[in-house]
C-alpha cells in the first residue's frame, strides 16, 4: 500500500509540473487605418482594431457595456489624447471578432503643434503594440494574433 501510495504521488508531481502550451484566447486579428481623402469634409481619421476572443467571461465584459477604456500601449503617453474610443457606442462583433472603431487626429498633421506628415510605415509602427482593454478594476493586456495584419486605406 505505502508503495502505491508513492507511486500515486510521484504521478501526480510529474504531471503537474509537465509543460503546457495553452492557446491564447485573446489577441488583435488586424488593425485598420483609415484616412480621408479630404480634410475639407470634417471627416477624421479613424483607426479600427480586430480583437479575437474566445474567453467567454471577456465576452460577457464587452457585450455588457464594462468596457472603461480602450489603451494602445504604443503610443506616448503625451499623445494618448488624440486617440479617442467612445466606450458608449455599441461594438461590432462578427463570430468570435469584435471591432472597435477609434477616432483619433493623431496621424494628421497640425502646424500649431509642429506635427509631422506621417509615412505609412511609421503608421504600422506606431499602432503595433499590445491593446489595452480597461474593465472596472482590470486590464486584460491584449497582443497580436500569429498572423496579425495592418491596413492603410484613404477613403474618398
Amino acid at each position: 500500500m505505502k508503495k502505491v501510495l508513492i507511486f500515486l504521488t510521484i504521478v501526480f508531481i510529474v504531471s503537474c509540473h509537465t509543460d503546457k502550451k495553452t492557446k491564447s484566447t485573446i489577441c488583435v486579428e488586424s488593425i485598420k487605418y483609415y484616412e480621408p481623402l479630404n480634410d475639407n469634409l470634417g471627416e477624421s481619421p479613424a483607426v479600427t482594431i480586430n480583437i479575437k476572443v474566445e474567453d467567454s467571461s471577456v465576452c460577457k465584459k464587452l457585450e455588457g457595456g464594462k468596457l472603461k477604456e480602450l489603451l494602445i500601449f504604443s503610443i506616448k503617453k503625451e499623445d494618448k489624447l488624440f486617440i479617442y474610443y467612445q466606450t458608449h457606442e455599441r461594438l461590432f462583433r462578427s463570430g468570435n471578432t469584435f471591432s472597435f472603431l477609434i477616432r483619433t487626429s493623431y496621424f494628421k498633421p497640425n502646424v500649431l503643434n509642429n506635427r509631422k506628415t506621417w509615412k505609412s510605415d511609421e503608421i504600422i509602427k506606431a499602432l503595433n503594440g499590445d491593446i489595452g482593454l480597461v474593465f472596472d478594476n482590470d486590464t486584460i493586456r491584449v497582443g497580436s494574433c500569429k498572423d496579425r495584419k495592418f491596413i492603410i486605406q484613404t477613403i474618398k
